[in-house]
């Protein structure tokens, strides 16, 4: 179950666009899985999400992809999710994304680029994950 903790950590840092490891925090006394974790509770998770993120992200796949961060940080091992789990998770955020982002292509008479930052994320972990299993 720590390797899903260590995925884990890995989805926040593409959410966030961050390496989680930060000095600056780490002096505040806060560990940055502490301070994901905190702003998730305190529903601010779009205050510490990258903005690019947020600007090519569809607001439902971010927050499910936050989501599933949050259960593979489960301070209980007992709790987190399988890689198998994670990794189904991760494909159908993927698959929605792409569906909204069709969807979308059809209402715009421009041509928009159909990929997101979190559906090329989704499919690199769910590629990796699968690895895993």
């Amino acid at each position: 179950m720590s390797d899903v903790y260590g995925f884990g950590v890995v989805l926040v840092e593409v959410l966030i666009g961050k390496k989680l490891v930060s000095i600056q925090r780490s002096k505040q006394g806060t560990s940055p899985v502490t301070y994901f974790m905190q702003s998730m509770e305190e529903k601010k998770l779009f205050d510490i999400v990258d903005a690019r993120v947020k600007k090519e992200g569809k607001k439902a796949s971010i927050t499910e992809f936050a989501e599933l961060a949050k259960r593979c940080l489960n301070s209980n091992a007992k709790k987190r999710p399988a890689m198998k789990k994670v990794a189904d998770e991760l494909e159908k955020i993927r698959k929605s994304e792409i569906k909204a982002s069709d969807a979308h292509d059809e209402q715009c008479s421009e041509e928009v680029e159909p990929e997101t930052l979190v559906a090329p994320a989704v499919e690199l972990f769910s590629s990796i994950s699968s690895e895993l299993l």
